[in-house]
């Protein structure tokens, strides 16, 4: 990981509305999120037209602006570790907010809040009906219709069968 950041911190925070949104799900990923949310806050400034399109040259480029949410989601929730992680990396300016509709591997749909940089409630919907398994060092309860068992199969990975088509909430 270091020698990622080595290398971003040598291509610099600047660019097209494309590298741009590169370079914040870049660090997102690397669980900087002050230093996306500062690529974030240029693009917007100097990048980006007031309906949000990338100005790349000529007019409404979409890859930078889709680009842009992409990086966005990935500071909110990660799921590449084979478990989810809601606020990896959330810049320190985001204290409060909501995220819904988000998709994270096998099959689950979320929407969370989440209030002085700390998450609050989630809602899952399982799609497939796979075990969901959250990285969390917070414990939470889940409210389901049915009765559900959490595991602690790992330290800070907390996970429960989930029922394909069923909702579940989470309060931590």
């Amino acid at each position: 990981m270091n020698a990622c950041k080595a290398v971003l911190e040598q291509r610099g925070d600047g660019g097209t509305g494309w590298s741009r949104a590169w370079k914040v799900a870049l660090w997102a990923r690397l669980k900087d999120g002050n230093r996306a949310d500062k690529i974030f806050k240029e693009y917007l400034k100097e990048q980006s037209y007031p309906q949000l399109f990338a100005k790349c040259y000529t007019p409404l480029q979409v890859d930078g602006s889709l680009g842009m949410t992409a990086g966005i989601s990935e500071l909110l929730i990660q799921s590449h570790e084979g478990y989810i992680e809601l606020l990896p990396a959330l810049p320190a300016d985001w204290k409060e907010g909501t995220f819904k509709g988000v998709c994270a591997r096998e099959g689950f749909e979320l929407a969370f809040t989440w209030s002085e940089g700390k998450i609050k409630n989630a809602s899952i919907l399982s799609k497939e009906g796979k075990v969901f398994r959250l990285h969390s060092s917070i414990p939470f309860k889940v409210q389901n219709n049915k009765r559900v068992t959490i595991r602690k199969p790992e330290p800070e990975i907390l996970e429960f069968a989930t029922t394909k088509g069923q909702r579940y909430e989470l309060v931590f």
